[in-house]
């Protein structure tokens, strides 16, 4: 999708079928080096914190999160 279609923010979880969050966001990265990237995760470690610094994460959502913490994030980068 990301190839046909340009995007202003992205949430991408950590653990999905198939890929892995991280290995998304290097194919997102590849394409948009600036687009918004967070990562959902339940858990957060240190090798969530490494992935943010090494791949240009913008943050992390925490699950369980709520809207209006969604909403906090959108109207950052949205405007």
């Amino acid at each position: 999708m990301f190839e046909k279609h340009q995007y202003d923010l992205v949430f991408i979880d950590k653990r999905m079928p198939g890929l892995t969050g991280e290995e998304v966001i290097i194919k997102v990265r590849e394409l948009d080096k600036e687009v918004p990237i967070y990562m959902i995760s339940a858990f957060q470690t240190s090798i969530d914190l490494e992935t943010i610094t090494n791949e240009n994460i913008t943050g992390m959502l925490m699950k369980p999160f709520s809207i209006d913490e969604v909403m906090k994030i959108a109207r950052k980068h949205l405007g």
